[in-house]
């Protein structure tokens, strides 16, 4: 038994070291550089107020013109270059987007398009048409996956801000800068084992991190028996060490006690982290639950009261609304209208009493 101890400990021990290193250094630069993305106050700041004249169609009208089967999850109005829109969220799938003036499908965002709306979104910077990519480093999480493909627009700043705006809903949904993208090269991407290549099939890179985290795991619990097994908690000769031990093997057996908690805790929780309903049950709510609590799916033929008069309100500082979103609770349809990163209000419209509560 010992003796496969210690060769697990060894052969694991060889091969993870350089990898929890990484973990390590790693970690510490994204303590100070997080992953890229377009915060909540960057994304609301460069979002433009609605325009009312010519809004909006009737939402059920206009989700009648997407190519969607089932009621979305909710909807959404911003604007797009110069024009409103409706985006329809499915429960799975791409988000399907439709002007909100005309009834007219968005489809797909060219190139010229995806250049105005970045213009509008940093108004006083040049900028360009980069590329159009399903995937690239900073694009590859999952909640993108309604979005793509993005067309990548560079600022032309000093900053070498890169602007991502999706090709299926016309919105600015991240951004990047050279320092970022840099120092993430040595921060999350590293941490996360997180290229590009790996990255984008979820499946395989969630495997990977799993087992590579489990190897962790079994190196460390090793390297602990054993050292618990060598520790000397009974010195028969006066003045005899702890360990028996010494140079660089003596300072490895007592400091890898003396942390082993940490390092085990540190390993295990990101383990667990993986999990996605390996061991334990996945904590997300379902989609039947979700809609439970909605009182069924989005019934968008009740949304009777015309967007055109909610977009109307104004916020206590005459703020204009730039983005509304229309969800339901209990059969009841809520529209959240958004000023700007810190205002928010919600506009509540009963059907049956037939009143309208602002809370």
């Amino acid at each position: 038994m010992i003796r496969l101890l210690v060769l697990l400990h060894r052969y694991l021990g060889i091969g993870m070291c350089m990898l929890f290193a990484t973990w390590f250094s790693s970690g510490i630069v994204m303590v100070f550089v997080p992953y890229p993305e377009l915060r909540p106050a960057e994304r609301f700041r460069g979002l433009m107020p609605l325009a009312s004249d010519h809004c909006c169609v009737d939402v059920a009208i206009a989700f009648a013109r997407t190519s969607l089967t089932e009621p979305p999850r909710q909807v959404r109005l911003t604007m797009v270059g110069a024009r409103p829109v409706f985006h329809f969220h499915p429960w799975e799938g791409k988000v399907s987007s439709v002007y909100a003036d005309t009834g007219e499908l968005l489809g797909i965002v060219d190139a010229k398009l995806a250049v105005e709306v970045a213009t509008r979104f940093a108004p006083g910077q040049r900028p360009t048409h980069a590329a159009l990519e399903d995937y690239d480093q900073w694009t590859v999480p999952n909640r993108w996956n309604a979005y793509r493909p993005f067309h990548r627009i560079a600022l032309n700043d000093e900053a070498h801000t890169e602007l991502y705006v999706s090709a299926n809903s016309g919105e600015v949904v991240r951004a990047t800068t050279r320092r970022e993208r840099g120092w993430n090269w040595i921060g999350s991407v590293m941490h996360w084992i997180y290229p590009t290549v790996l990255r984008k099939h979820p499946v395989a890179w969630d495997s990977v991190v799993w087992w590579l985290s489990l190897a962790g795991i079994v190196s460390a619990v090793t390297g602990v028996a054993l050292g618990l097994l060598r520790f000397r908690f009974k010195r028969r000769l006066a003045g005899a060490k702890r360990s028996p031990y010494h140079g660089w093997m003596y300072w490895h057996h007592v400091l890898g006690l003396t942390c082993a908690v940490f390092v085990l805790s540190w390993i295990l929780s990101g383990w667990l982290s993986m999990d996605h309903a390996r061991l334990f049950s996945d904590g997300a709510p379902s989609r039947t639950q979700k809609e439970h609590i909605a009182g069924g799916p989005l019934a968008l033929d009740a949304v009777r009261r015309n967007v055109r008069e909610a977009i109307r309100i104004r916020h206590v500082d005459g703020d204009r609304v730039k983005e509304v979103e229309v969800t339901q609770l209990a059969g009841t349809p809520i529209y959240e209208l958004r000023y700007d990163a810190g205002g928010v209000l919600n506009f509540v419209f009963l059907n049956l009493l037939g009143l309208v509560e602002l809370c």
